[in-house]
């Protein structure tokens, strides 16, 4: 089975910071709050100053790959359509 992750591939030509922002949001599963915003914008700071004691995590690969599907969708009826035209 083939899959496709387009956003797995540009989050990975994307500056660490970014992807390491990106890798803690789909881990912790909801949108981030002030407290994260800092540390992202620490993480931003830390990789343009070069800084060796920060560790970058690597975004998880296939999070987002969907499978490419063979299967058929038919519409089989409408019924009790309102309102076109």
């Amino acid at each position: 089975m083939k899959t496709a992750d387009d956003f797995g591939d540009w989050i990975a030509q994307r500056p660490k910071w970014l992807q390491t922002a990106a890798a803690k949001l789909i881990a912790a599963g909801k949108r981030s709050g002030a407290n994260e915003i800092t540390e992202f914008a620490d993480l931003a700071l830390a990789e343009a100053t070069n800084s060796s004691e920060t560790v970058f995590e690597q975004f998880p690969l296939g999070v987002f790959a969907s499978s490419i599907s063979t299967h058929d969708l038919r519409i089989v009826r409408l019924n009790k359509v309102v309102g076109v035209n």
